[in-house]
């Protein structure tokens, strides 16, 4: 509602968002939700992609683009690449197209109708350097619930979630990047991680902690107050006390101190005497 408010103050920007919309209305009536067509637009042009797997910027390859441009800058300087809540593969197609020479692609998505997409876009584009695994991120290692949301494309970890109440849940596996990472020795660190698991943020860091306190990656953070109450604070401050350095993306500004639903954030390591934890 706040975002709307913003726009009725700006006839251009009404009339931008009536197209939009419109544009969406006529895509939607004339495209049948398993067809196969490549993105329209973006740093992906060109790649195939299931019209009725995802949001409509996806197919039209404008979703996230300030933050997708900033992750393509850092993938290209990475060797190995985490992407956790991949969802149906977005930005694992992003990172696959822009990891380093030889590099690879580990993406992790516990939600069954999202596996099937991601499975199904990294065969269309006929990708070989992204392994796929059908677990959660957290720090837990075994069997967890996943609630389902409203929105049939997500989940969380969250047992308190309030966007998930009413809905049924799901016996997925969970691994923490820790057990990932060091209890195989195929499994390489990463350089650049994006985390984007809808309310199990903080659990992920924690379980990942000696990788991220030895390795130092580049994240892509997105937090969910609206999932779990003061999980940005706690992850800020973790992230914090490891010596990374927080940069929030202009797509959702603080309007209220640490307490908006969400934020889409930055963290890269800085040498600092910051005292660890």
């Amino acid at each position: 509602m706040r975002s709307i408010s913003k726009i009725l103050l700006h006839p251009d920007k009404v009339i931008r968002y009536l197209n939009r919309k419109c544009l969406e209305a006529y895509i939607a009536a004339i495209t049948p939700d398993d067809a196969v067509r490549s993105i329209r637009s973006g740093p992906l042009k060109g790649k195939k992609w299931i019209y009725g797997s995802g949001c409509l910027n996806f197919f039209l390859g404008t979703y996230e683009s300030e933050i997708a441009d900033t992750f393509i800058k850092y993938a290209k300087k990475s060797n190995v690449i985490y992407d956790l809540g991949a969802h149906v593969g977005y930005y694992t197609l992003l990172a696959s197209k822009y990891v380093s020479h030889q590099g690879e692609v580990c993406a992790f998505e516990p939600l069954p109708r999202n596996i099937f997409y991601l499975r199904k876009h990294m065969e269309l584009n006929k990708i070989s350097n992204v392994r796929i695994f059908d677990s959660a991120i957290s720090d837990i290692n075994g069997i967890v619930e996943f609630r389902e949301v409203d929105d049939d494309q997500a989940g969380t970890l969250c047992s308190d979630s309030i966007m998930s109440h009413k809905v049924g849940s799901i016996k997925t596996n969970s691994i923490s990047l820790d057990e990932f990472l060091f209890r195989n020795e195929n499994n390489r660190p990463p350089q650049l991680v994006k985390m984007d698991v809808e309310g199990a943020e903080y659990g992920a860091l924690k379980g990942g902690e000696k990788l991220l306190d030895e390795y130092h990656p580049t994240i892509f953070l997105s937090t969910h107050n609206c999932h779990s109450k003061g999980i940005h604070r706690r992850c800020s401050d973790f992230l914090e006390n490891l010596g990374y350095e927080i940069s929030y993306f202009d797509l959702h500004k603080r309007i209220t101190e640490m307490d908006d639903p969400w934020y889409e954030v930055l963290a890269e390591y800085r040498l600092s005497d910051q005292p660890k934890r």
